[in-house]
């Protein structure tokens, strides 16, 4: 992790086998990394595997230009309607490069080389995304796959020599396997207590039971976040607004002194199973999943299924007033364009479910960008071992059946850390010293209480649940008198910009008090960029 050390090494290895050896010797971890061959008159840029740090560009005859933050590139660029409606309709870009014509993103795998002799762009390369080894081929032994893991991650952590390091514990599945791994190094852990959450209860076990403390950040509960990048931070980690004191759960961990902040970006989709249940579009029938009958080897369906599936923005697109979209189709994105961008990775993929789970590491990182990491790693180092390249493909080369309803996590808690598998996850009640069936019992059994839950009267059903009530978040968020003011002077103040790409009716919906909720905070967030921008 010595940056320095790092850059020697990587400048080595290009000078003896080229640009492309780089990216390989790199291995993991968010990264945008340049090379100036002043022989060659070159200039080559790239970012991580999956394109997780944002590396813009502009380019015209004379000049090419780099930023990591879009906003640096704006200035002789206008905004995009088309790329504001996504904004809208989505809660982030899920297609878009930028919010502005002619600023764009650098996707996974690629490399721009840039003449400097003439500022132009020479070359760019195809998208690389990471190829899923072929379901034959796959780890099917959960002991194997256990080891496997468990070899990654020791390879990971064993890149630490004495350094100081600080983490987020929730309680969580990944949160606490940070925890735990990083234990011999005396990490400062940090929680969030949401109101009416027993997510701080779990984390306090955790740390007890790994000899530690956790020190305790409370949100209170008439105080949701007011704070721009906060709010912002809130808006792009799936709408919810307890994610939106990242920042202060920042400063809490900066009083650690950590030379490396670890954060666990990615670790449910990456090593968890359970998304498969929620995000499937019906990859596998309740009574299989209940049965064990579940191995998620379906083959590869139909582009339009994939691109219903995009456009559908799991679930977070919205409908959006036909006073804002207007009627022009050109300013909404296409299937042709959803499935342009689709069929390459078709061709990384075995199985549907390969498919969805590679859609959702893309997209995902594309949503939690300002979150964690990226906010992080711009003020403190920060390592994500979730993401690292050997993890990661570790896991994409293990047998899904073995990977879904946490299958593999709760075997890997009883093989590595047999001491944390009796404290339940915080969000089912399940615990990894469970039997299959008995994890899966629990976790149906939590899953008809929420649903009786969401039916009962605020004043009856149980407050402790994880992740706080986002829908309480949402309405004292929405009705503080300090937040609408804020929100609405965004507004004025950029007005001038939506005006620029014919929003003129974007103020009348948000002063109307008919406006969703989802809606009004999704318009305040592109407000507040657009205002931060200037």
């Amino acid at each position: 992790f010595d940056a320095v050390e790092s850059l020697g090494i990587l400048g080595q290895i290009y000078l003896h086998q080229g640009i492309e050896a780089v990216r390989a010797e790199i291995g993991g971890g968010m990264f945008a990394l340049f090379v100036v061959d002043l022989v060659k008159q070159q200039l080559y840029a790239m970012c991580d595997l999956l394109a997780c740090m944002p590396l813009f560009y502009t380019s015209n005859s004379a000049s090419v230009t780099f930023a990591t933050n879009q906003f640096d590139l704006q200035e002789t660029h206008k905004l995009s309607r088309k790329s504001c409606l996504e904004y809208l309709r989505f809660g982030y870009l899920p297609f878009s490069s930028s919010l502005f014509e002619g600023v764009k993103r650098l996707g996974p795998g690629q490399v721009i080389t840039a003449d400097l002799a003439t500022g132009s762009i020479a070359r760019i390369t195809e998208e690389q995304l990471p190829v899923y080894p072929v379901i034959s081929e796959r780890i099917g032994d959960i002991d194997a796959a256990v080891r496997s893991l468990d070899q990654a991650f020791t390879r990971f952590y064993s890149r630490f020599n004495g350094e100081t390091v600080a983490a987020g514990l929730s309680g969580g599945y990944d949160s606490r396997l940070i925890a735990a791994f990083a234990n011999k190094y005396n990490p400062y852990l940090v929680t969030f207590n949401y109101p009416g959450t027993s997510e701080a209860e779990m984390a306090r076990q955790v740390a007890g039971m790994l000899g530690n403390k956790t020190h305790v950040f409370e949100i209170p509960e008439d105080a949701p976040s007011r704070f721009v990048e906060d709010f912002i931070c809130g808006m792009q980690t799936l709408d919810n607004l307890g994610s939106s004191h990242v920042f202060a759960l920042l400063d809490a961990l900066a009083k650690g002194k950590p030379s490396y902040i670890i954060d666990g970006f990615l670790g449910d989709t990456i090593l968890g199973g359970g998304y498969y249940y929620k995000l499937s579009g019906g990859m596998e029938s309740t009574f299989r999943v209940a049965t064990f009958r579940d191995n998620y080897q379906e083959g590869i369906r139909s582009l339009d299924t994939y691109i219903d599936m995009c456009l559908s923005g799991y679930g977070r697109a919205i409908e959006l007033p036909q006073q804002i979209t207007g009627e022009k189709s050109e300013d909404h994105i296409s299937r042709v364009e959803v499935g342009s961008l689709l069929s390459q990775q078709l061709k990384c993929c075995h199985s549907h479910a390969d498919m969805v789970e590679l859609l959702l590491y893309r997209f995902r990182g594309r949503c939690l960008i300002a979150c964690g990491p990226i906010s992080f790693l711009r003020r403190i180092n920060t390592l994500c071992p979730y993401y690292d390249t050997d993890v990661l493909l570790t896991c994409m080369s293990i047998d899904k059946k073995i990977r879904a309803g946490e299958r593999l996590y709760n075997a890997f808690w009883r093989y590595r850390f047999p001491g944390l598998a009796d404290i339940p996850k915080e969000n089912t009640g399940g615990r990894p010293s469970q039997s299959d069936f008995g994890y899966r019992l629990t976790h149906f059994r939590k899953a008809l209480q929420r649903r009786i839950e969401q039916r009962l009267p605020p004043f009856i059903a149980p407050r402790a649940k994880a992740g706080g009530d986002l829908g309480g978040f949402t309405e004292l968020y929405c009705r503080s008198a300090a937040n609408k003011s804020y929100f609405h002077r965004a507004v004025q103040q950029t007005h001038h910009r939506l005006h620029e790409v014919g929003f003129d009716s974007f103020l009348n919906a948000f002063n109307s008090q008919d406006t969703p909720r989802q809606l009004f905070l999704r318009m305040a967030s592109l407000a507040v960029l657009l205002g931060k921008a200037e």
